[in-house]
């Protein structure tokens, strides 16, 4: 052995993420886990990466939702991030100005990224499901909101539909929020309540079926 201290590989991270030419889906609101989990390819861009950092994101807290939302090998690191969140940020002076970022700007929490503007020759779509490859564990919670929610209907129904028709995806989560628990059992996107010694089925609080992409 010449006593070489062993190169750490290079994680798997870039790999699972879709494009940061991918237009992300204009008027639908994103929280900041939703960004970090499902396009955190997309912190390239400066107005992206402002985003998360105006909202006190920290590099090893960053790092934290990554690993554990995706599959990440090996694990994710803080000073990845930083060195990135400082050549982004740098960009950003590039391609704005010694003045940006502006103080006076505002902050902003869980809006979409209408702003966002990627040039047109370049911008991409790709299938809303595509959001989910690498992921073990979705937001949830207070971090979940309306995107994630069209990721896991569209990977978990293997929909094909694209970034750009995601109104359609909304229009039907719409439909069924709207829908009684007869009627979802009806059109099959729940199962019926357990009747008592059944081994089938949901519990007796009749959540929405998870196998479907449609769990609470």
């Amino acid at each position: 052995m010449d006593g070489r201290r062993k190169k750490r590989p290079i994680h798997n991270l870039k790999g699972q993420l879709v494009s940061a030419k991918v237009r992300l889906p204009q008027g639908v609101p994103m929280k900041d886990v939703e960004i970090l989990v499902y396009c955190f390819n997309h912190i390239t861009h400066p107005l992206v990466a402002l985003r998360i950092m105006d909202n006190g994101w920290r590099p090893s807290e960053i790092c934290e939702i990554l690993n554990s939302h995706r599959d990440i090998e090996p694990p994710y690191l803080a000073n990845t991030v930083t060195n990135k969140l400082k050549a982004v940020m740098a960009r950003g002076k590039a391609l704005y100005g010694e003045n940006w970022p502006p103080a006076d700007r505002a902050p902003r929490v869980d809006q979409s990224i209408d702003d966002l503007r990627i040039n047109d020759g370049k911008a991409q779509d790709c299938e809303i499901r595509a959001f989910a490859e690498g992921i073990k564990a979705h937001p949830y919670g207070h971090n979940a909101g309306l995107f994630t929610k069209c990721v896991k209907y569209c990977a978990n129904n293997n929909d094909d539909t694209k970034v750009s028709e995601i109104h359609k995806i909304v229009e039907i989560l719409n439909q069924l929020d709207n829908m009684s628990y007869e009627e979802k059992v009806e059109a099959g996107v729940v199962k019926k309540k357990r009747e008592k010694g059944d081994v089938g089925g949901l519990g007796d609080d009749g959540k929405l079926d998870p196998e479907l992409g449609l769990e609470e």
